[in-house]
């Protein structure tokens, strides 16, 4: 569950970042004895780099001045600190 977006510095224009924290629950069934929530991140990892490859936006890494028509900056993958 989304809890807190944070996007960027500026007013009117798009941010120059976007910080999601999102709030994650899962069943006590789903703890793995050797490796903790690992699995469940993985799954959770999994998920959103899907969910960033099928966005048109998130997935064009080209730069601006590339000719992809683009004004955006070079994308990478999303990152996830725990």
């Amino acid at each position: 569950m989304p809890v807190l977006v944070d996007g960027g510095t500026w007013d009117v224009t798009f941010p120059a970042f976007c910080h999601l924290t999102l709030d994650c629950h899962y069943l006590p069934a789903h703890w793995h004895p050797d490796l903790g929530a690992g699995p469940v991140k993985a799954e959770i990892r999994e998920r959103i780099d899907a969910a960033a490859a099928a966005d048109p936006w998130l997935a064009d890494t080209r730069s601006p001045g590339s000719g992809s028509g683009r004004c955006h900056p070079p994308r990478s993958p999303p990152t996830i600190r725990w």
